[in-house]
């Protein structure tokens, strides 16, 4: 685990591997500050790699290159947490434990693996916004779904909650 305080910055197009251990190994990186990195956050091993946005104030992660293998996120700040940049494609679980999560306008957050989005107690504190601008829109989107039971988009307008269940 690394716990970095302050804003995290990674350029030149340099990766950054946050496990190559093996079964349930997983590399963890809680980050207090803003998040930018232009190269690829990827796990090397069999375990899964784990970024945490935990901070006090608002925070932006801008992602311009791909995650890689399993990277999940967890959002854990009352201030919000917002993806700026490309849009993103989780193949491990998204977590929203405190705080909004905001998808700017023309954004995808992709979850591939069709693992549930984490948490409970959503609402208007604690959800995804998906933002729209004109006509530009972001969007949630789940693929391999499970094709049993309900799945619960817990989305909103960042002040309003409007969660969607298929």
């Amino acid at each position: 685990t690394l716990t970095v305080t302050g804003n995290v910055f990674i350029t030149g197009g340099g990766n950054i591997d946050l496990c190559s251990g093996t079964g349930a190994n997983t590399g963890t990186l809680n980050v207090g500050g803003n998040f930018t990195s232009f190269g690829a956050i990827t796990e090397t091993g069999t375990g899964r790699g784990q970024i945490n946005f935990n901070g006090t104030l608002a925070q932006v992660f801008n992602q311009s290159g791909a995650f890689v293998n399993n990277i999940g996120i967890g959002i854990n700040n009352t201030s919000g947490v917002t993806f700026s940049g490309a849009s993103i494609t989780l193949n491990e679980a998204l977590t929203l434990t405190n705080g909004i999560l905001t998808i700017p306008a023309g954004n995808t957050l992709t979850i591939a693996n069709g693992n549930a989005i984490g948490g409970t107690g959503f609402g208007t504190s604690k959800h995804i916004n998906t933002q729209v601008a004109g006509a530009a829109q972001a969007f949630v989107r789940v693929d391999n779904m499970p094709t049993l039971g309900s799945y619960l988009f817990p989305t909103g307008t960042g002040t309003s909650y409007l969660p969607a269940t298929l």
